[in-house]
């Protein structure tokens, strides 16, 4: 009897202990997620777009959340994006656009499309109407996605268009570089000088 009571005793103590371990495992694990959330984003903010990636493939495989999962392949598109690697944005803007229609992702997912199609020389027509649809809905408003479409206005012939684009750019940020250098490129046809008004000739009374 007394060794019975003596290991439901046991028992008793050791439960807590063990379902705190588990738990302390678990809230270790959600914080170490968090972490690399935010930590992934900060990169990016900062510039460090290698070390961003490197920290939203961590989070990836670390089994998150959803809403986790859309930050962090959010982060990953952008700091692939900044890198050049546009297959890799692509794909991870793709996987956060068919869970969520975010119109920021979606312009840069169309951004993505033109600037890898730009370096193979082409213009890539379905995100070139894409971003135009964002621009005419109010929807465009990232400077880089907007620089972009400049960009792919001006290869398709639309002089007009791109500079009318490079100039929304710069209202949103004065002194963006590639969109002033790319306003100061554009050539097109310029306004005919206005002729001087022709003197009215004398009456012939006096």
């Amino acid at each position: 009897m007394k060794l019975a009571a003596a290991v439901s005793a046991a028992a008793l103590l050791v439960a807590p202990a063990a379902f705190a371990c588990v738990n302390g495992m678990k809230l270790e694990l959600f914080e170490r997620k968090e972490n690399l959330v935010a930590k992934a984003m900060r990169a990016h903010r900062e510039g460090h777009y290698t070390e961003a990636v490197s920290l939203a493939e961590r989070g990836l495989a670390a089994q998150p959340s959803e809403v986790d999962r859309r930050a962090l392949l959010r982060t990953h598109g952008l700091a692939n994006l900044k890198l050049g690697r546009f297959d890799k944005s692509i794909e991870s803007f793709e996987a956060v656009v068919k869970e969520k229609k975010d119109p920021f992702v979606q312009a840069k997912l169309a951004e993505s499309h033109l600037r890898r199609g730009e370096a193979g020389g082409e213009v890539a027509a379905d995100a070139k109407a894409v971003a135009e649809k964002l621009f005419a809905d109010g929807l465009l408003s990232d400077p880089d996605a907007l620089t972009a479409l400049a960009r792919a206005r001006a290869r398709a012939g639309d002089v007009e268009g791109a500079r009318a684009a490079c100039d929304e750019v710069l209202r949103l940020q004065p002194g963006h570089p590639e969109a002033t250098e790319l306003r100061r490129s554009l050539t097109g046809p310029q306004p005919a000088p206005k002729s001087p008004p022709t003197p009215a000739k004398p009456s012939s009374r006096s």
